[in-house]
């Protein structure tokens, strides 16, 4: 398939000069002089070879879905392992009891790979330790993305999250709308809709 594929494209390259270089010179006999000789140009040729460059790039396009469900599902099951801990540590000397946690799938940007939301505040967590956890799945590892305290939301496929924080320095309403939907525009805030950690649950959403 490989060597096929490599063919289809010098195939690809081979008609996109050829053609170039006729129109350039054509003439209304369908044949073009170039360096003292003639090349007739065969329409049925033609037809086959833009049949093959349209199977190559159907092939390029199925690869690129292709990896993107893979990495979609390497994501899961790297999600799964995390949860499938007796303990998820949640800050330095601080373990939670992973039976007690609460999890949801969420799509935050724009890429097909989704992203791991860990609802903890049945867990034993506090307003310091914070309540709420996201993850995403990069360079072949599940990486934090943050911790929130006080509630969380999101706006699907756009990468931006809004979070409450007492601790933070309180804006106008009207000034916090308008850079929202400076990011977001019309796009609805999403809370994300969490299930019990338990065996059943993972394999259900996490496959």
């Amino acid at each position: 398939m490989k060597r096929w594929f490599q063919r289809s494209f010098y195939v690809i390259l081979y008609l996109r000069y050829t053609i170039k270089d006729v129109r350039a010179s054509y003439v209304k006999k369908g044949c073009v002089s170039m360096n003292n000789r003639k090349l007739t140009v065969h329409k049925g040729l033609v037809k086959i070879l833009l049949f093959v460059m349209i199977t190559a790039a159907a092939l390029v396009s199925q690869n690129f879905y292709s990896s993107a469900a893979s990495k979609k599902t390497e994501a899961l099951k790297a999600y799964n392992r995390l949860l499938s801990k007796k303990n998820l540590k949640w800050k330095k000397g601080m373990k939670l009891p992973a039976s007690r946690l609460k999890f949801s799938v969420i799509y935050l940007d724009k890429n097909s790979v989704p992203e791991l939301f860990v609802d903890a505040s049945g867990a034993g967590t506090n307003h310091v330790s914070g309540s709420y956890r996201l993850y995403t799945y990069q360079n072949g590892k599940v990486q934090e993305v943050g911790t929130y305290r006080d509630s969380f939301g999101y706006y699907k496929k756009k990468g931006v999250t809004v979070y409450y924080d007492e601790a933070d320095r309180v804006i106008k309403k009207s000034t916090f709308n308008k850079q929202v939907k400076k990011l977001t525009g019309n796009k609805k805030r999403t809370a994300p809709v969490c299930y019990s950690n338990t065996t059943s649950n993972r394999e259900k959403l996490l496959k």
